[in-house]
């Protein structure tokens, strides 16, 4: 009956809309596009540090290495979150993904439905990453792959087709249904491309002792990115076994030869003594290639076999080698899989017009083929590169006015539960709530002016029943507008925002504004009032305002930032703190330092250093130097213990300068050391090794507050073996184990973390925990198993359900006596963009 009293709220909570991020994933997703470069701005929940920066290639997918930098809330579980933002048609992108194992490791993967250019770069908020987009022009290529799988739509049914690919799926299943006619003789356009070359090419030299009788050599010109590519070629064959017995025959000539197939332009083009060779010479290279290449069932099974391996391996010319061998062969089961290995070890040998070739191959022969989609997109991905960005017909002025105005956004909507019976008398703990969310950005570009906003809101409706419940809150994480001026260099937000750099420490209510005075050089004033949670209203009782200059490319090889920043509570002085944070980014190599005093009461508040070097084997070493005050030393920090909620409240009792000594004694020292090794250790499996030590120092008695006895050295180590790709494309599995040795205890763990795509529209995210703690007083162990399950379901492209539930089964073994505990947790809900 309570669930059905509480329908009307739930019908009003489904009017908007939290963007409920997993713990130490992405917090958020903005996108927006000038021209053809777009700018995605991605947050996350914890604060990142880019290690590596993608190379400039064209590519449909981007990697970068991240460093996990903080130890926010759950930053130390296996995370495996993706999104596909709103907006992200303007970046042609697909989709986001942070993966982390149980450690300071982390990587983000984009990837997108076409070849694009990126560049990434990061602030000194490491919240958030820039990435900006060079998109070519036309329409994505989804449509062309979907096309290209007629068989598609009968595995998973009309659902999430549109009405046209259903008509076509419709009218290839009744064409399919007649009679067919007898095939005609197929046209005789296979030809053997000897040698490409952009010097010019002169056919008497080359030709002799080539053609035979009926056969003919020309060249052919193609012209790619403005260069103009000679090829000579030798043609034309019936079938691509005539065609390859040649290719053996000249391999030792031409060693960067091989088979494909013209146009009929092309055939026409090479004039008219390219005719098929003569039907007695055709029969027998025919049989010539086929006697070369006759091969038994476990011969070509062991081909396909080594092919695979040395794709593995990134030995692309002998995966060109064993494919080729495979395909000389009469056709059989294997001939697929090889053409599109062949197609594969010549793109990423770099051989372009060549691995085209061999998809276009593969979709002729095989256009219902298990492969048909992913070669199809691999072609498209291969043909968007080359083409021209071209002129619009319409000119600047009907250009620019489509893109003026950018409007999108996003809501999501979740319901949580979670449940945990201790047994006997200990009772149970139960959590039920609706979680909504919704974003809406806006942004306007003119010929002077920009202007952006953008609102992140939520909704937390709780459903718990008990005394000790958090309650309903309404929650402001996003409400600002952003005025540039390009003229004059200078830019303004006001409203709620967040900064972690600068000084700030995290969410306010102000104003920022920045002076671009000089290319490498900017001014940044702020002032506003602190916000220390997203459901706090406007409060007035703490103020801040601050300075801030940005120097980039200083003696071309720092980024600097200097900060000066006071904050007042109740009147009292909060926060005086001057620091800096320098960057240095080398080609394989980053150092980033950040120091944080208060000469209010003349102390190293913090002081910062991580950096990574890659190595020329792909392997990464990073480490991190942390001394902090913990907490962040300020006035405020007084209240910890104490029955007063404010400063206006103990000074009822303490004077100022006794309250800022209550601060210092409550926030006491914290060093912390890490070291971590990453290493692909083949093309799909990385392995990574973390460990970290830390200190937390003692805390004096006073003010009525106990004192905190000195942690120890507390030693935290994660080793984790990463996959991707293992059992279909685009999928990735963590397999990790954790160990903690310090304090009261020790603990080992076992995880595995699993991403697999069933289809383009469902994945899978099973996920399993083991874990035991052994405490050294009271010899008591604790056995934890937490198994779980979430599915991610694309209705349709704007539309996703998203569904994890799990179990948590616990046991506590003392001497004399055993506890258990079990639960469970469920967490449903969907997501939209528009």
């Amino acid at each position: 009956m309570r669930i059905i009293r509480k329908l009307p709220a739930l019908v009003l909570i489904l009017a908007c809309a939290p963007v409920a991020a997993a713990p130490g994933g992405i917090e958020s997703v903005l996108i927006s596009r000038t021209g053809d470069t777009a700018d995605v701005e991605i947050r996350f929940v914890c604060a990142n540090r880019l290690l590596s920066k993608p190379p400039s290639a064209p590519g449909v997918r981007t990697d970068v290495k991240l460093a996990r930098v903080e130890p926010c809330a759950g930053s130390q579980d296996a995370v495996n979150d993706a999104t596909r933002p709103p907006g992200r048609e303007l970046a042609a992108l697909a989709e986001v993904a942070y993966t982390a194992s149980g450690g300071p490791s982390a990587a983000l993967g984009l990837r997108f439905d076409r070849e694009v250019v990126v560049t990434v770069s990061q602030s000194g908020d490491l919240r958030s990453l820039r990435v900006q987009v060079k998109v070519p022009p036309g329409p994505a290529p989804g449509a062309a792959a979907e096309a290209a799988a007629p068989l598609a739509a009968a595995t998973v049914g009309r659902q999430g087709l549109s009405p046209e690919q259903v008509a076509r799926a419709e009218e290839r299943a009744r064409l399919a249904a007649q009679p067919r006619a007898a095939p005609a003789p197929p046209a005789a356009d296979f030809v053997v491309n000897l040698r490409s070359t952009t010097d010019q090419v002169t056919v008497g030299a080359e030709a002799a002792g080539i053609a035979q009788r009926g056969q003919v050599i020309y060249v052919a010109d193609l012209e790619v990115d403005d260069q103009v590519w000679h090829r000579l070629r030798l043609g034309f064959f019936p079938t691509e076994a005539a065609a390859h017995a040649a290719f053996l025959a000249l391999r030792a000539r031409f060693p960067d030869a091989w088979v494909t197939r013209a146009s009929p332009a092309e055939r026409l083009a090479a004039g008219p003594g390219a005719t098929a060779a003569a039907p007695g010479q055709a029969a027998a290279a025919t049989a010539a290639g086929r006697g070369a290449g006759t091969l038994t069932d476990a011969q070509a099974a062991e081909l396909l076999a080594q092919a695979r391996s040395a794709i593995v391996d990134q030995d692309y010319p002998r995966a060109i080698d064993q494919a080729t061998r495979l395909l000389g062969a009469a056709p059989r089961a294997e001939t697929p899989e090889a053409r599109e290995i062949l197609g594969l070890a010549r793109e990423r040998k770099g051989e372009a017009a060549q691995a085209a070739a061999e998809y276009r191959r593969y979709l002729a022969d095989y256009p219902e083929g298990d492969g048909a989609i992913r070669v199809q997109q691999r072609l498209a991905a291969l043909t968007t590169a080359r083409d021209q960005p071209r002129e619009s017909i319409r000119g600047k002025g009907a250009a620019a006015a489509d893109n003026d105005w950018e409007v999108y956004g996003g809501i999501s909507q979740f319901y949580r539960r979670d449940s945990i019976n201790f047994g006997g008398e200990q009772g149970s703990i139960d959590q039920s709530a609706v979680y909504s969310d919704a974003e809406v950005v806006a942004r306007y570009s003119g010929e002077r002016f920009d202007f952006g906003s953008r609102a992140t809101l939520g909704y937390v409706y709780d459903m718990s029943s008990g005394d000790y419940t958090p309650g309903s809150q309404a929650r402001f994480y996003n409400l600002y507008v952003d005025l540039a001026d390009r003229n004059l260099g200078i830019s303004t937000r006001l409203g709620r925002q967040t900064l972690r750099d600068q000084g700030v420490l995290g969410r306010f209510d102000g104003a920022l504004v920045s002076w671009q005075w000089a290319p490498s050089y900017r001014l940044n004033l702020v002032a506003g009032l602190p916000v220390y949670s997203p459901d706090q209203s406007i409060e007035s009782d703490r103020t801040f305002y601050g300075m801030s200059v940005d120097v980039l490319q200083l003696m071309d090889m720092f980024d600097v930032n200097v900060f000066f920043n006071i904050q007042d509570v109740d009147g009292v002085n909060d926060r005086e703190a001057v620091g800096a944070e320098i960057r240095y980014f080398g080609k394989n190599k980053s150092l980033v330092t950040l120091v944080d005093y208060d000469f209010g009461y003349s102390e190293l508040n913090s002081i910062v250093a991580q950096g990574n070097w890659t190595f020329g084997n792909r392997m990464t070493v990073n480490g991190r130097v942390d001394w902090r005050n913990n907490p962040y030393l300020t006035t405020e920090t007084a209240l910890i213990g104490q029955e007063a909620t404010s400063i206006q409240g103990l000074l009822l009792t303490y004077t100022e300068g006794e309250i800022r000594q209550l601060a210092l004694d409550r926030s006491g020292s914290m060093q912390s050391f890490a070291l971590g090794v990453a290493r692909p250790i083949s093309e799909r499996f990385q392995i990574s090794a973390d460990v970290t030590a830390s200190q937390y120092d003692a805390t004096p008695s006073s003010g009525g507050v106990r004192e905190t006895p000195d942690s120890g050295t507390l030693v935290y180590s994660y080793l984790s073996l990463i996959g991707t790709s293992l059992m279909r494309e685009g999928d990735v599995s963590i397999l990790g184990l954790r160990y903690s040795d310090g304090g009261p205890s020790k603990s080992a763990a076992v995880f595995l973390d699993t991403r697999y795509p069933i289809s383009r529209s469902l994945r899978l995210n099973p996920k399993l925990l083991v874990s035991r703690r052994e405490y050294t007083t009271g010899d008591s162990t604790d056995w934890l198993v937490r198994p779980g399950l979430r599915a991610l379901y694309r209705v349709a492209r704007h539309f996703q359900v998203d569904v994890e539930g799990g179990a948590e089964i616990g046991a506590h073994d003392t001497p004399s006596d055993s506890n258990s505990s079990t639960g469970y947790y469920l967490y449903l809900g969907y997501s939209a963009d528009f």
